[in-house]
């Protein structure tokens, strides 16, 4: 089959590069990502959420990170692949028309404001890479496309093989995959739901795991994204707007913790066990979901 093939062989070429492109753009993403930081209000009460919402900083303090990781809501704080989807519709909607050069280059300094970790530069792949698609009127699955950017990504940079961040970026991406090719008309409920069982593993590690996350990540994923991201770039912009974001900061974690979910503290690097599971179950789910599209293709059913 055409995907084990293509595993074969990107996996090879992991195996023998060692050059990482992104060494070359260290000193640009480091004078980046310090404008970043420096720009924004010292005098803010929720500093470390706005470094870690705007600018991709990681939590330095443990009782903060702790109150986000517990309620499986870490994944929204970190930059990642939702938080460019939702700069590429900011820019559609202010500049309709335009030329997407413009807001590509943009993109690429905003990653370089994060960083280029790997969620961030995962999700800068798939968005540079679905724009090929489209102009050449090439509608592949969603699931593929996936295999390809994380493929890509990898490619980028081989030490990311480690990493857990471009793991859990890559099975919350693949849930959206999934949603789009075979559950578009499940409810919002179902769909964060397979959030919950495909990140489960992680999960585990991470926290005592509930279902309770589900109904969080119901809530608080727009909230996040649709209301704290875009206010936080407005803080970057116009810093005086900051008592806004406290406000609305520590009042989620008011919330958060009078739910008081279980946490067990971890290390920093995961063990070795865990990073083989992971990229085992995202090649098995890849390889289910290709085998269900080549079903679904061939008794015409499927639907680009």
């Amino acid at each position: 089959m055409h995907i084990v093939g293509l595993l074969f062989v990107s996996l090879s070429l992991l195996a023998f590069v060692r050059i990482s492109p992104l060494s070359f753009l260290e000193p640009l993403t480091t004078f980046l990502h310090a404008s970043c930081i420096n720009r924004l209000p010292e005098n803010s009460t929720a500093l470390p959420e706005l470094k870690a919402l705007v600018c991709a900083e990681n939590f330095s303090g443990l009782y903060i990170s702790e109150i986000f990781v517990s309620s499986g809501l870490i994944h929204l704080f970190v930059v990642s692949g939702a938080h460019l989807l939702v700069l590429q519709k900011i820019y559609n909607r202010l500049s309709p028309g335009k030329s997407q050069k413009i807001f590509f280059a943009t993109l690429f300094i905003y990653a370089g404001a994060c960083e280029f970790n790997s969620p961030v530069t995962r999700s800068l792949v798939a968005i540079y890479f679905s724009s090929l698609l489209i102009s050449k009127h090439l509608f592949w699955p969603k699931h593929f496309c996936l295999l390809l950017v994380g493929l890509l990504t990898l490619l980028i940079e081989p030490a990311w093989l480690q990493s857990i961040s471009l793991q859990l970026s890559w099975l919350a991406a693949f849930v959206v995959s999934l949603n789009q090719d075979f559950f578009r008309d499940k409810s919002f409920l179902f769909k964060q739901s397979l959030y919950f069982f495909a990140l489960l593993p992680l999960l585990i590690y991470l926290q005592i795991p509930s279902p309770l996350v589900i109904v969080l990540n119901l809530f608080f994923t727009p909230v996040l994204e649709f209301l704290l991201f875009p206010l936080g770039l407005l803080v970057w912009f116009f810093p005086r707007m900051y008592p806004l974001f406290d406000y609305l900061i520590e009042f989620c974690k008011w919330l958060l913790l009078k739910i008081n979910m279980q946490w067990q503290f971890q290390p920093d690097s995961a063990p070795t066990f865990l990073i083989i599971f992971n990229w085992a179950l995202i090649f098995l789910l890849h390889l289910i979901a290709h085998l269900a599209w080549m079903r679904k293709k061939r008794s015409g059913t499927w639907h680009a």
